[in-house]
């Protein structure tokens, strides 16, 4: 996955860094000026769920 398929924060709208949180790859909020700075705003598993 590339920087431009990232889900975007909710808060800021940017981008979010891919990183990992219980051994499940999560996407962070990379901006530091948002409030949702380093929180979870996505889970991988949950982006790749068939509705």
């Amino acid at each position: 996955m590339t920087t431009s398929e990232h889900p975007l924060c909710p808060t800021c709208g940017l981008p979010t860094n891919e990183g990992l949180a219980d051994g499940a790859t999560v996407y962070e909020c990379a901006n530091e000026a948002c409030p949702e700075f380093g929180q979870v705003v996505a889970r991988a598993d949950d982006l790749n769920k068939d509705d």
